[in-house]
Order: C-alpha cells, then sequence, then structure tokens
C-alpha cells in the first residue's frame, strides 16, 4: 500500500519550470520537528506535527540528511527542509526523483490533496 502521494523534485520542463536543479521542500504550515529517521532503501524521513491544522503528523520521505533541523523545535511555514535524493534502490527500480509526502489524521493516513486543499495548496495532477 503506498500511503501517500509522490511529487515530482526536478524540473524537466514539462510544468513550465526551467530544466535544472531539484526544487527545495517546503513546509506546508508551521509545525514542530518530532523525529527523523533513516532507511537505506529510501533515504531520510522527516516527521512533523502540524501547529495549525487537526492533522496528527505530516512526513516527507526519499530527503537527504538535514542537521539543521531540531527535535521539538517549531518551524515556520514557508521553512526549506532540504533537498529530495535517490538511494540506489530506487535507481534499480526506475523510480525517478521525488518526494513521497503522507499525512495521518488520528494516526491513520490521509488523502494528502485533502491536506492541500485545506491549505489551499495549488497542485497539478498528471495523468498518464
Amino acid at each position: 500500500m503506498h500511503n501517500g502521494i509522490d511529487l515530482r523534485s526536478y524540473s524537466d520542463g514539462s510544468d513550465g519550470n526551467p530544466i535544472g536543479p531539484k526544487n527545495p521542500v517546503i513546509l506546508p504550515e508551521k509545525a514542530i520537528f518530532k523525529r527523523a529517521v533513516f532507511e537505506e532503501k529510501w533515504g531520510w524521513t522527516y516527521i512533523f506535527d502540524p501547529v495549525d491544522t487537526d492533522y496528527y503528523e505530516i512526513q516527507f520521505t526519499h530527503m537527504h540528511k538535514n542537521d539543521s533541523l531540531a527535535v521539538g523545535n517549531v518551524y515556520d511555514k514557508g521553512t526549506s527542509l532540504g533537498f529530495t535524493m535517490v538511494t540506489e534502490y530506487m535507481v534499480k527500480k526506475g523510480l525517478g526523483d521525488h518526494l513521497h509526502f503522507a499525512v495521518r489524521k488520528e494516526k491513520d493516513f490521509s488523502d494528502p490533496l485533502e491536506y492541500y486543499t485545506l491549505l489551499r495548496i495549488d497542485y497539478k495532477i498528471k495523468k498518464g
């Protein structure tokens, strides 16, 4: 089961952005840094407790290590969390450079698109 959504993190030009460097991962709302988890297969996952919504936690996976985040600190909306990474496992499986984003509501995974709608975050779904 794939709990969450995958967001492209490298512009290939098809979205109107210039071809080039990875886009930074940005915190969508004020949140408290809860913990970081590393898995060789997937890279770093950063987990936050949202402050302004009733979500239980938000998670960002496939990230490079970011030593500037401190457990218990509150980070403002718009804070750059760093950049995504691609592990050897992801390369072998043909997975492109992307961010896996998941949200939990009442400890169960929830639809990230509902979370985006709540925060009025514009998103595009590419079909095909």
